[in-house]
């Protein structure tokens, strides 16, 4: 069975940005050409742009430059194309997959609950939680000076939430504490 909700995110910031770029590229190219269809030349920009290429040789920074760009351009949308993405959920026990039976949890879901737990612990003013399948990464502000025990405690908390769920895997708990001021 193939996966439904335990995938990894569409590159939709790479497609997004690779869309813009035609849709000015074609904009442009319909503008110049639609201006050269009435008026039988290429409109100012254009051909001012144009003759600066045709004058240019090959060693020219111009090129170069324009070399340089597209290269670092198809690189960062190479790169963003093929680099998986986190995944979003986080399985479950009953999760089998030849069965045909998908069991997740949302990562923010998972996050949302050992946030609840973790904001219960005595001296934290407010937590914030970044959960993964591998790990679950918990940073607390509070006004207390001494943040060793509201670590330890905060940390209980987090594998207390993360062992009553039937997760396939539980994740390592990571837990940072910074005073109120601080970072």
């Amino acid at each position: 069975m193939k996966r439904f909700w335990h995938v990894r995110p569409a590159r939709t910031v790479a497609i997004l940005l690779a869309a813009l770029l035609a849709l000015a590229v074609g904009c442009l190219s319909l503008w110049a050409g639609a201006a050269r269809l009435s008026n039988g030349s290429w409109p100012d920009p254009v051909n001012g742009w144009l003759s600066q290429l045709a004058a240019a040789g090959w060693q020219d920074p111009l090129w170069v430059g324009i070399g340089a760009i597209l290269a670092v351009l198809a690189l960062v949308f190479l790169l963003a194309a093929v680099l998986p993405g986190g995944r979003a959920t986080v399985l479950l026990q009953g999760d089998d997959a030849g069965a045909g039976r998908e069991e997740v949890l949302a990562a923010a879901g998972l996050s949302a609950l050992v946030r609840a737990a973790a904001e219960r612990a005595d001296g934290v003013s407010s937590a914030s939680v970044t959960s993964g399948e591998k790990s679950v990464r918990v940073v607390v502000r509070t006004p207390v000076r001494t943040t060793a025990p509201i670590r330890d405690d905060v940390r209980r908390r987090a594998e207390t939430v993360l062992e009553s769920l039937p997760l396939r895997r539980v994740p390592q708990v990571q837990v940072q504490v910074l005073r109120k001021g601080e970072g």
